[in-house]
């Protein structure tokens, strides 16, 4: 593995255009002192992709209304919250987002640290060829939360009021370098301005995300 590692890192200073993955850690990180409820991974990864793709507006699918195109991403009436809710409600049997927008759901994680645990911590970052230590979101943590059939969530409020962003970190093995945030992000299944799966985190979000793991009701 370290071979690979090194390849890659090698063909990443050459095409630094390619996105970088790397497999997450095998092991578990540090297990909060309630043990978070799980689901089959397989099965949770094929309902995402499955949901993500659903045409219509909800309760069907999650295609967002975008009357004008000029409309500032912020102000669209898009779905990620419905999203989230509905999947926490399906697979892990929790509607506690009910009725939330996505900046209330931040502050419902935010406030409840019994049922939502954040993942943070500080980590190497590197912008501009520059690497600092920064307080920031576990990528790692949460990926292999996720991996193992977990609900974590990825959520922004936005300062100013407006609508802020929620996303479901997908249970993959692998994180993606993102250039953006200068280290290596988790994979997220999306619903906003355009749905999708499979895709670094950083594509879903202007700024760094919270993470926070549910660790049932």
């Amino acid at each position: 593995m370290n071979i690979v590692l090194q390849i890659l890192e090698f063909v990443a200073k050459i095409f630094p255009m390619i996105a970088k993955k790397t497999e997450a850690p095998t092991t578990m990180p540090a297990q909060p002192e309630k043990t978070p409820p799980a689901t089959d991974p397989v099965k949770y990864r094929a309902l995402l992709e499955e949901v993500v793709c659903r045409k219509g507006q909800p309760p069907t699918g999650y295609e967002a209304i975008v009357d004008n195109p000029n409309t500032p991403q912020d102000e669209r009436e898009t779905y990620c919250n419905f999203f989230v809710r509905d999947i926490a409600i399906a697979i892990f049997n929790w509607d506690g987002f009910r009725n939330l927008m996505a900046n209330k759901m931040f502050d419902y994680m935010e406030t409840h640290p019994e049922t939502w645990k954040k993942l943070d911590g500080t980590f190497e970052y590197e912008i501009n060829k520059q690497k600092a230590l920064k307080y920031g979101p576990n990528y790692e943590g949460a990926t292999q939360y996720a991996n193992q059939g977990c609900l974590v969530v990825a959520a922004w409020k936005n300062p100013t009021g407006k609508h802020g962003h929620v996303c479901i970190v997908a249970p993959e093995n692998t994180l993606i370098h993102s250039n953006k945030w200068g280290r290596a992000v988790s994979i997220a299944a999306n619903v906003g301005n355009s749905n999708w799966y499979g895709k670094a985190i950083s594509y879903a979000f202007t700024q760094e995300p919270n993470l926070y793991l549910f660790l049932g009701a």
